[in-house]
C-alpha cells in the first residue's frame, strides 16, 4: 500500500512539474503558462536595451510565478494523499525533503536564465555603444578634415587649370596642356616652353615667368595661394582627424605645408615688387601632386565604411 502510494506520489510530481495540461484538469483551478517567447539578444540601438532588458525582467518574473504555483499545487496534492495515507514520519520527511529539492532546482534555473539574459544584454549594449561611438568619429573624420580639404583641393585645381588656359590663350607658343597619365589630377600636364624645351610648369620655378608679365593671370594666382592658405591652416587645425591607415598622406601633406611656405613666400616677394631669382629653391618644394589621389582615396574608404555600417543596420532591423 504504501509503495503505491509513494508511486502515485512521484508520478504527481513528475506530471506537474512537466505537462501543464494535467494542472489544468485538477480541482485546484487552473495556472496560466506564461509565454515565453524568444527575442533577439542584439540590441540594434543604445536606446532600446533598457526595454528590451525589461521586458526580460518581466518574462523571468512570470516564470517564477508559474513555478511557485506548481509547486504549490505539489504540496497541496502531497497534503491530500498523505492525509488519506499512513505514512511514517521518515517518509514524510523524506518527500518534504524531495520537494525542497525540486523547488531549489527550478530556483536556480530560473535565476540561472535571468543572469545569461542580463549578460547577453550588457554585451549587446556594449558592442552597440563602441560601433555608435566609432561612426561617430568617422562621420567627424570625413565632414572635419576628408570633406572640406576634398572640396579646397578641387577648387584650387579649378583656379589652376583656369590659369592655365588663360596663358595658352594669351601666349600658345610658350604654354600648352597636353595628355599625360598621371601626371596630374586630371592626367593631364601644362608645359611651359623655356631654354628651348617644352618642360612642366610648376608655380614655384615659373612664378616669375608669368606674375606682372601682361598675361592677366595675376587674380588666379591671388585665388590659388588664398585656397592653399585655407588648406594649410585646415591641415594644421584638423590634422588629429587622419585615419591611422593613411601613413602616406601624413607625410604628402608633410610636404604640402612646406610647398606653401615657400610658394607664400615667393608670392610676397613678388607682389611687393621684389626678385624672386635671389630665393634658392629645391625640387623638393614642389606641389605634391600625390595628395588629390591620397585624400581621394580616403574619403571614398570612410564614406564606405559609413554605407556599410548603414546598411547592415538596416538589415537588422
Amino acid at each position: 500500500m504504501k509503495v503505491l502510494i509513494f508511486i502515485r506520489i512521484y508520478s504527481l510530481i513528475f506530471l506537474t512539474i512537466t505537462p501543464f495540461s494535467y494542472l489544468q484538469a485538477t480541482s485546484t483551478g487552473a495556472i496560466s503558462n506564461p509565454v515565453i517567447t524568444q527575442k533577439s539578444n542584439t540590441a540594434k540601438t543604445v536606446q532600446e536595451i533598457p526595454s528590451q532588458l525589461n521586458s526580460q525582467l518581466d518574462i523571468q518574473q512570470s516564470y517564477l510565478i508559474f513555478i511557485s504555483a506548481k509547486l504549490e499545487l505539489i504540496e497541496k496534492n502531497i497534503l491530500k494523499i498523505s492525509q488519506k495515507s499512513e505514512f511514517s514520519p521518515y517518509m514524510t520527511s523524506l518527500i518534504s525533503l524531495i520537494g525542497i529539492a525540486i523547488t531549489a532546482w527550478l530556483g536556480w534555473r530560473g535565476q540561472k536564465n535571468l543572469i545569461q539574459h542580463q549578460r547577453d544584454l550588457n554585451a549587446s549594449a556594449e558592442r552597440s555603444e563602441i560601433d555608435n561611438a566609432y561612426m561617430d568619429w568617422q562621420f567627424k573624420q570625413i565632414s572635419e578634415f576628408y570633406g572640406p580639404l576634398r572640396a579646397l583641393l578641387g577648387q584650387s585645381n579649378a583656379m589652376y587649370r583656369l590659369m592655365n588656359h588663360v596663358l595658352i590663350a594669351a601666349k600658345p607658343q610658350l604654354f600648352r596642356l597636353v595628355e599625360k597619365a598621371g601626371a596630374d589630377f586630371d592626367d593631364r600636364e601644362f608645359q611651359i616652353f623655356k631654354n628651348d624645351e617644352w618642360i612642366r610648369f610648376r608655380t614655384i620655378n615659373h612664378l616669375d615667368d608669368v606674375y606682372d608679365k601682361n598675361f592677366g593671370v595675376e587674380p588666379y594666382f591671388n585665388d590659388v595661394v588664398n585656397v592653399g592658405a585655407q588648406i594649410a591652416e585646415l591641415i594644421k587645425n584638423k590634422a588629429g582627424y587622419l585615419r591611422a591607415e593613411d601613413t602616406s598622406l601624413v607625410t604628402v601633406i608633410g610636404n604640402y605645408l612646406a610647398h606653401f611656405s615657400v610658394l607664400h613666400r615667393l608670392y610676397e616677394t613678388r607682389t611687393n615688387g621684389g626678385e624672386i631669382n635671389s630665393i634658392r629653391l629645391h625640387q623638393d618644394a614642389v606641389f605634391p601632386t600625390s595628395m588629390h589621389t591620397l585624400v581621394n582615396d580616403g574619403f571614398k574608404n570612410i564614406n564606405a565604411e559609413i554605407m556599410l555600417w548603414r546598411n547592415k543596420d538596416r538589415t537588422t532591423q
